[in-house]
């Protein structure tokens, strides 16, 4: 008899202990998802700043300095083979405009946080969920200039005669940078979709 009193009490707590013990191990992986998304999405955005700086100040390395020339209104024609001329829209700063652009969308995605879009999908009213949708939404507009800019850059670059010796490299970096930056972003944001996880 004392034993089977034993077992249903035992039992009465068992449920709500393993209940517990389930909701937080599932919190404790949840802010291990949210920790390791938050490092992969911070690298990811540093490599596409990284490439972007490298392809910058390659034509200033005392070994390249020969091949990548930065003035763009040099002679091509006295230029050896193997030599190429930095675009005049790099050096007078056109090609940093995309990175930056995308880096402030990134950031501003990630600063409001994901619970203020609430559940509804309405957009008539005038509450916070309505002001957080559309802040969102001119995040992503500003992202999405950014990476069309850097997809411009990149063709217009390539639609260039080879005769003018354009150097390619800081069209590829944009885009290159600007990808980097939008799937790091975006790999911030999921990987911080809980409360518990925000900044």
């Amino acid at each position: 008899m004392l034993f089977r009193s034993a077992h249903a009490c035992s039992a009465r707590y068992r449920g709500p202990l393993i209940r517990h013990a389930l909701t937080s191990m599932d919190d404790d992986s949840a802010g291990r998802v949210a920790t390791v998304g938050s490092y992969i999405g911070g690298v990811v955005c540093a490599i596409g700043w990284y490439v972007f700086m490298a392809i910058s100040l390659l034509p200033g390395q005392e070994k390249t300095k020969d091949k990548y020339l930065w003035d763009c209104h040099a002679n091509v024609t006295a230029l050896p083979e193997d030599s190429y001329v930095s675009p005049c829209e790099f050096t007078s700063g056109a090609y940093w405009a995309p990175g930056i652009l995308m880096t402030l969308g990134v950031v501003m995605l990630n600063v409001i946080r994901w619970t203020a879009l609430g559940d509804d999908m309405s957009l008539g009213d005038d509450s916070s969920a309505t002001k957080a949708k559309i802040w969102v939404v001119v995040c992503f507009v500003i992202m999405f200039c950014a990476l069309g800019g850097g997809v411009w850059i990149t063709l217009v670059d390539g639609q260039r005669p080879q005769d003018d010796k354009v150097w390619m490299g800081p069209g590829i970096a944009v885009l290159v940078q600007c990808i980097c930056l939008f799937v790091g972003g975006l790999i911030f944001r999921i990987a911080r979709r809980k409360e518990d996880h925000a900044i």
